[in-house]
């Protein structure tokens, strides 16, 4: 099924970028490309690669920025992190991305399996030297990063064309 715009005119949707804070921003595209989705019956996949992006956003700033790396992982989000790479470096969240990067090395390939258990289970197998690295990767990250939701948010607005 090919996804069609929920949203009408260009105009609805850049009235959402009137919000001061980044993050309203993102949880209101969030809310229009969800009820989008509802309504279409669409599977997370056939949403606009822009409209993915907004989640994979979200999910960042949620579970690594507001968490910590072992834990994103471990979580159901884990599987898009080759994803959320990928938005990074769209973005331009360049010390973001190297720090997603580094972390992403604990597993075989760099390629977290997408399946939680096997994640775990690749975790548990990177040992004590990549249990140490994720810690380290955190405390760079609490030092270092950048705002990935305004980044987001400016490169969305620059490129609305992308949630359509």
């Amino acid at each position: 099924m090919i996804a069609q715009p929920l949203y009408g005119e260009f105009s609805e949707i850049e009235r959402v970028f009137d919000a001061d804070d980044a993050y309203i921003i993102l949880l209101a595209l969030a809310d229009m490309i969800a009820t989008k989705q509802a309504q279409q019956g669409l599977d997370f996949a056939e949403l606009a690669a822009g409209e993915r992006m907004v989640f994979y956003l979200l999910w960042f700033d949620t579970e690594v920025a507001n968490g910590c790396l072992e834990t994103f992982f471990q979580g159901e989000h884990g599987s898009y992190a080759l994803e959320m790479l990928a938005a990074l470096e769209c973005i331009g969240a360049v010390k973001n991305y190297s720090l997603f990067s580094l972390a992403l090395s604990v597993f075989p390939f760099s390629r977290p399996a997408q399946d939680s258990q096997q994640r775990f289970g690749q975790l548990h197998a990177a040992g004590d030297r990549g249990q140490m690295l994720l810690k380290a990767l955190d405390r760079s990250y609490a030092l270092e990063a950048e705002d990935a939701l305004m980044q987001g948010v400016i490169y969305l607005e620059r490129h609305i064309e992308v949630l359509m």
